[in-house]
Formats: structure tokens, sequence, C-alpha cells
């Protein structure tokens, strides 16, 4: 029953990380749409504007997107750090 217990922990907190991670993405990405928005509306139609608009809209996604990327980077080190990198065997010699 114990060992029911704990991979029921175990897989809980593995798919809330992962969810946490998809809504950290979710609200940079909305902060870049909006900003957008108001930068569009800013222009007021002045084509040079909307263009600067759309160019830092589309390096403030490529940010999210990096930053995500970041995110997991440091997750492997992390696991590396603690003795789970692939191929470890904690314990045991080599055979």
């Amino acid at each position: 029953m114990y060992r029911i217990l704990l991979v029921a922990v175990m897989v809980m907190f593995a798919v809330s990380s992962v969810y946490a991670d998809d809504v950290k993405q979710s609200a940079c990405k909305a902060a870049c749409i909006a900003s957008k928005d108001k930068c569009v509306k800013e222009a007021a139609g002045g084509k040079m504007k909307e263009m600067a608009c759309n160019q830092a809209f589309q390096k403030c996604m490529k940010d999210c997107e990096k930053e995500d990327g970041k995110e997991k980077e440091k997750g492997k080190d992390r696991d590396k750090a603690k003795g789970r990198g692939e191929g470890d065997e904690k314990g045991r010699g080599k055979r």
C-alpha cells in the first residue's frame, strides 16, 4: 500500500511540474501578445511603427521559447548533479 501511495505522489509531482512549465510559457506569450496589441494601438496606423512592433513581438516570442529551453536544461543539470544522469546507477559497482 505504501509503494502505491509513493508512486501516486511521484506521478502527481511530475505532472504538476510539467503543467507549471506550460503555464509559465503561456503567461510569457500572453504578455508578448498584450504588449504587441498596445504597441500597434499606439502606432495609430504608422507603418514603420507597426513593423517595429511586429519585430519586437517576434523577439519576445523567441525569448519565451528560449526561457522554456533553459528551464528544461536546468532540470537536466539538477538530475545529473544528484546522480541521476543517464546510465548512472546509485549504489552499484561497475560490472
